[in-house]
């Protein structure tokens, strides 16, 4: 069976001309009849990373900032929050060491975590900038203002990413896999979602026990609203870039 020919089948579905969408529908329907499988059944399939059972092992590693560190004198508070959004939303989780965060997921998460992060830092950066340009430069900033900023930045970011979460749990989605883009279903995804977790939380488990929770930051300052609504702006597609010049693509792209 050529899962590639379903899977071109499949993204003509969500086809903008009618009449092709109809065409596909019925092909579709053909072809699961012919091969004996679901339409669930196919979009797991064809996922690359429900497919690969080496991509679906649970890993951990630490994480390199973007000048090329791994160990901190003291936590930066929007990296923090950022890093982990991004891990939840790759259904894997961050762990605060003393100097250095630790990342657990699966392993066809990994790629797409530290790029969707450094992205993620790159635009806060870049936010921050067009913030205080609007003023001249004798306008007066408290002290505060930068680190509120992008605090209250990572906040609301952190909280999109958690809402766009919940509406693919609730909606499904839609998937680009080798130029063609493929509707999941909201049961598949939230099947794909509940196993990466469980695959990233046990391994993290094993490793940490006694894990203890972390009390979090302060929310308030005098850039705290400016920083929210730049958050609010920024593109989260699953396709972007960091500095390196590989894409987000297939599963989770």
């Amino acid at each position: 069976m050529s899962y590639s020919f379903l899977a071109k089948i499949l993204g003509m579905t969500s086809s903008s001309n009618a009449h092709e969408r109809e065409v596909a529908e019925q092909k579709l329907d053909e072809q699961l009849r012919k091969y004996g499988i679901t339409k669930e059944e196919l979009e797991r399939k064809v996922n690359h990373s429900d497919s690969d059972n080496d991509s679906r092992e649970a890993i951990t590693w630490t994480w390199i900032n973007r000048e090329g560190k791994t160990k901190f004198l003291r936590v930066r508070p929007p990296e923090q929050i950022i890093l982990g959004a991004v891990s939840r939303f790759f259904n894997g989780d961050l762990v605060i060491c003393h100097d250095h965060f630790e990342v657990f997921a699966t392993k066809g998460n990994k790629m797409q975590i530290n790029l969707y992060t450094e992205y993620l830092l790159d635009a806060l950066d870049r936010a921050l900038i067009e913030e205080r340009n609007q003023y001249s430069s004798s306008a007066r900033f408290y002290r505060d203002f930068n680190s509120s900023f992008r605090k209250g930045w990572a906040y609301e970011v952190r909280s999109r990413l958690n809402d766009m979460k919940e509406q693919e749990e609730r909606d499904g989605r839609r998937i680009k896999i080798n130029k063609q883009f493929v509707n999941q279903s909201a049961m598949v995804v939230r099947g794909k979602n509940d196993t990466e977790r469980q695959i990233s939380k046990a391994l993290k488990d094993r490793t940490y026990p006694r894990l203890s929770k972390s009390s979090g930051f302060s929310r308030g300052g005098s850039g705290r609203s400016s920083g929210q609504e730049a958050g609010s702006k920024v593109g989260l597609g699953r396709q972007v870039s960091g500095k390196s010049s590989l894409r987000l693509s297939g599963s989770r792209s």
